[in-house]
């Protein structure tokens, strides 16, 4: 299991009194449900992103859905672990407070027994965005480094877990 560490400190135009509480207490709650997962048997990777963004889509590298930036050191262990395994369920936790849709996905391969959690955050303002990048029904939320030179992609078929509230 990942060792937990300090939450990373939020991009600074989210660093209010009014929402730093909440990222640090999904920060919390992603290590706490990661060490119930580790205690049944399974091997947990646990993310810190720096920064979290909705991409529309008809950019020039034709991303679309949700960017999430982590350090060089945890995607190395997230791509070690995610080679050649299928992830094969999700879930999302999320909370919206103060304009801001909070939520931690656990990405799932049963059959090896490995989870990985993605916490992220975006402006509630980019929930329309966020649902019109879904393709065939899913949303893709994709995972790299700030020299975005390879990326981890998950995708997630009910989109509207990542919407406050469920929106469709």
């Amino acid at each position: 299991m990942d060792e937990p560490r300090e939450p990373d400190p939020m991009p600074e135009e989210l660093a209010t009194g009014r929402v730093a509480p909440r990222w640090t207490q999904v920060v919390e709650d992603m290590h706490a449900t990661a060490e119930e997962y580790a205690e049944d048997g399974w091997d947990t990777v646990t993310l810190h992103p720096g920064d979290a963004t909705v991409l529309p889509g008809g950019t020039d590298e034709g991303r679309a859905g949700l960017d999430v930036l982590v350090p060089g050191e945890e995607f190395e262990r997230l791509t070690a672990v995610v080679d050649d395994r299928t992830f094969d369920s999700a879930d999302v936790f999320r909370t919206t407070e103060g304009g801001v849709v909070f939520l931690l996905a656990v990405l799932t391969d049963a059959d090896g027994e490995v989870a990985v959690f993605v916490p992220a955050y975006y402006e509630v303002t980019e929930a329309k965005t966020l649902r019109s990048t879904a393709t065939d029904g899913t949303v893709t939320t994709h995972v790299r480094q700030l020299r975005n030179e390879r990326r981890v992609e998950f995708d997630l078929e009910a989109p509207e877990l990542l919407l406050p509230g469920g929106e469709e």
